[in-house]
């Protein structure tokens, strides 16, 4: 069941609490299972959510077939190197069991901003005390947010390490950048943060939620080779209220154009969309057969990619 617009709205860009609550061509470096590395310099990314806030967490399903397909999708989160969780709404918990993951692979939690869908105290907490390994995980919050939920640490069972806008930090093997996102929090009054993983010669650019790229991103971005892009996707093609705290595809296809002129992608990079509004795209096939035509993956929930 779906939700309204303006219950969305209020979920994704004007700010509500982060409430606790108790098979497409991906390409030649794609299959289903578990993905092996093949060389140090590379990485894998598991897509444990791909839906924006209007997929009605109670109706998620158990079955790993339905979420495969494409016809069902979590709340947007992906896992990196099996242990950098990147966003943890309701249904990642969940999503960590069906798809196989060892908990106690995940070390750190990176949060972008912490609207309901992307942020969830007890499924943290959740994950946080499955652990058979006494260390805490690291949970990694845009500094005005992690001063706004002063018993944080409390809460999950996490060790939260504040994160400032531009300032780099490091995790395991990866450096990784906070970059403005074109997005909105009002209680937290924390600016929503896109990421940029770089390990060795390889970056990911991880852009959920936001609009048309700020000034001071889209500066740095383009003194950079990106191999792939995590893509907001959030509204559809004829969809345009809210554009400027999500991206609708023709916003994509204008960015993308200017990123190949400007060769910070290049014939070799992926382009990947997630964070799908249930209610303003048509079925998973279709998407994936329109975006194909723009050498766009579309992800889903459970798709696994070598970077």
């Amino acid at each position: 069941m779906g939700i309204s617009r303006r219950k969305f709205i209020s979920h994704t860009a004007i700010g509500s609490l982060a409430i606790p609550i108790t098979k497409a061509n991906m390409g030649p470096n794609f299959h289903e299972g578990k993905l092996a590395m093949n060389s140090q310099d590379t990485f894998t990314v598991l897509f444990l959510g791909t839906g924006a806030a209007d997929w009605d967490v109670n109706a998620y399903p158990q079955e790993k077939e339905i979420l495969l397909s494409g016809a069902y999708r979590g709340q947007s989160s992906i896992l990196i190197n099996n242990s950098i969780l990147v966003d943890c709404g309701a249904t990642v918990a969940a999503a960590l069991d069906i798809f196989g993951v060892h908990i106690d692979t995940i070390t750190d939690i990176v949060i972008t901003h912490t609207h309901a869908d992307h942020f969830n105290i007890d499924s943290i907490k959740k994950i946080a005390s499955k652990r058979e390994n006494q260390k805490r995980i690291n949970l990694w919050i845009e500094h005005h947010a992690a001063s706004y939920y002063k018993t944080l640490e409390d809460d999950t069972g996490c060790t939260v390490k504040p994160v400032k806008c531009f300032e780099k930090f490091t995790i395991n093997e990866f450096e990784i950048t906070p970059v403005e996102a074109n997005h909105f929090r009002a209680e937290t009054e924390e600016q929503c943060l896109h990421y940029i993983f770089t390990k060795s010669n390889k970056s990911l650019f991880y852009a959920l939620d936001g609009g048309w790229l700020t000034i001071k991103t889209w500066n740095l971005l383009k003194k950079m080779k990106l191999n792939t892009i995590i893509w907001d996707a959030t509204w559809g093609s004829d969809v345009y209220y809210c554009i400027f705290s999500h991206n609708t595809i023709p916003a994509i296809h204008l960015m993308k154009k200017q990123m190949f002129k400007d060769q910070v992608l290049n014939q070799e990079s992926k382009v990947i969309i997630s964070h799908l509004s249930r209610n303003s795209h048509p079925s998973h096939a279709n998407v994936t057969i329109n975006m194909k035509t723009e050498q766009i993956i579309t992800a889903y929930d459970g798709a696994e990619f070598l970077i």
